[in-house]
């Protein structure tokens, strides 16, 4: 039986120190230059409270977990495909699955009398520091069936070096997490092979999507409300950024779950607020942070500048 006090189950705390290039302004989404975000000194660190284990393997147990856990989970999880890159793109998703795992888009801005967008699917994910975007698996075990919802603090937030202005970087930034079944024998190497999920057992958050950036309330966006995106669905050329509403074959409006700020304490009573559901045994997370390309605020201004990005996550159980 659910217990009715909340309990803290898992926190995790990523620290990215973010290098960025300086480029010219866009009006629309999409670095105009295709220049990456270059990523140092990452700390990620899970923590789980009674009642839940969490695990990189399915079979170490663990009261925490860091970075150097998820990079290398060790010998019991030699096909996995943790990647944690140096350096992250704008890239697109609507959520659809290829092999079991989101789909990935990097587009190119081509910025002349019509602007256009260039996109091709992302290389598969694999171990280590590749790729645009960071994907990693996380094992949880309960022994009851319980629906996790995201607890205060849990936040993105970008923290400039020398005092300055945040310039939004976070205000495109993507969590998503991805349910792919439970072993309900608990047994490790079956919970590792899980491939399952559909779009119903996935959600996409976006930390702020309250917030908006200057030139995105130029472009439109209305200041305090949830901005809807086209994320790209299949790669194209020549994709007209005026009209995604009519380019149905290659992009697909996607919606946020709420919370969709940081604001806290976040709602716990509303059933569309929960992030997933373990049931007893071992349940696979596959866990997605990225630069969405489609966001209003994904333009030249946020990609300016050096600082910190620090992403909390907390889950809980009601």
């Amino acid at each position: 039986m659910k217990k009715k006090q909340k309990q803290s189950i898992l926190m995790s705390l990523l620290m990215l120190l973010i290098t960025a290039v300086a480029l010219t302004t866009a009006s629309y989404a999409w670095f105009s230059v295709n220049e990456a975000v270059t990523l140092s000194n990452l700390d990620i660190q899970v923590e789980a409270a009674e009642g839940i284990q969490v695990s990189t393997d399915a079979q170490t147990w663990r009261a925490a977990i860091t970075v150097a856990d998820i990079l290398d989970p060790g010998p019991n999880y030699p096909g996995h495909t943790n990647q944690i890159p140096s350096q992250l793109k704008p890239v697109s998703t609507i959520g659809s699955q290829s092999l079991g795992n989101f789909e990935f888009f990097e587009g190119t801005l081509i910025e002349d009398a019509t602007t256009t967008l260039t996109t091709t699917e992302s290389p598969a994910e694999a171990a280590g520091d590749v790729g645009s975007y960071m994907a990693f698996d996380l094992f949880i075990r309960s022994a009851t069936t319980e629906d996790i919802y995201l607890a205060s603090p849990t936040a993105l937030t970008y923290a400039p070096l020398d005092g300055e202005d945040s310039v939004g970087l976070e205000l495109a930034t993507r969590v998503a997490f991805f349910n792919r079944g439970t072993q309900s024998d608990n047994d490790p190497a079956g919970a590792r092979a899980l491939a399952g999920g559909t779009s119903s057992t996935q959600v996409i958050w976006e930390p702020n999507a309250l917030e908006n950036t200057p030139t995105a309330i130029i472009d439109g966006a209305t200041a305090g409300t949830k901005e809807p995106y086209y994320g790209v669905k299949a790669a194209g050329t020549g994709l007209e950024l005026e009209n995604f509403d009519t380019q149905s074959t290659h992009f697909e409006l996607v919606t946020t779950i709420t919370p969709d700020t940081d604001a806290s304490p976040f709602d716990t009573t509303n059933p569309d607020n929960i992030i997933f559901t373990v049931t007893p045994g071992i349940t696979k997370v596959r866990v997605y942070i990225w630069i969405e390309g489609q966001d209003v605020d994904c333009s030249n201004d946020i990609s300016l500048g050096v600082g910190t990005v620090a992403a909390t996550i907390r889950f809980i159980k009601l």
